[in-house]
């Protein structure tokens, strides 16, 4: 006599295997990204430093506590005087030069120059830096037109 197994058997033998295999997967994963926080926390903490240095410091050395500005120049990017212009530009070309210099990352962190947070840091050095000219041109033309308006 034949005997029949039911269904359910290999369902439930298949969603264990599975479950099996995501928490061990999750387990994983859990393991790279503590060894990869313990790794790197210190170069972490300094990146984050430098770039608290530039977007944060000089923001709050001008507005100090006022949520009203601190809105309209970051939240709004709606920068009104020439003094908001040399905070807002720089802070935000630091961030965009920090994400483009994440970019040759990925590609071979066997490389010394490519290790975090080297380009990153470059990248919003540059990105700083461009903003200051940037800022630093926009003043001058700003501050030409305003003397030419009072003529």
């Amino acid at each position: 006599m034949v005997e029949y197994v039911p269904f359910s058997i290999f369902l439930n033998t298949d969603i264990t295997v599975e479950v099996g295999t995501v928490h061990t997967s999750w387990s994983f994963k859990q393991y790279t990204f503590f060894f990869f926080i313990v790794r790197y926390l210190p170069k972490t903490i300094n990146w984050s430093l430098l770039m608290s240095l530039f977007t944060f410091v000089p923001a709050a050395s001008v507005f100090g506590s006022s949520w009203a500005d601190w809105q309209r120049i970051f939240a709004h990017t709606k920068p009104n005087r020439t003094i908001e212009y040399m905070i807002c530009i720089p802070a935000h070309t630091a961030i965009i030069g920090a994400w483009f210099g994440a970019w040759p990352m990925p590609l071979d962190w066997e490389k010394p120059w490519q290790e975090w947070p080297i380009c990153v840091s470059y990248g919003a050095m540059v990105g700083y830096l461009v903003g200051i000219v940037a800022s630093s041109g926009l003043a001058l033309v700003r501050g030409r037109q305003q003397h030419h308006k009072g003529d």
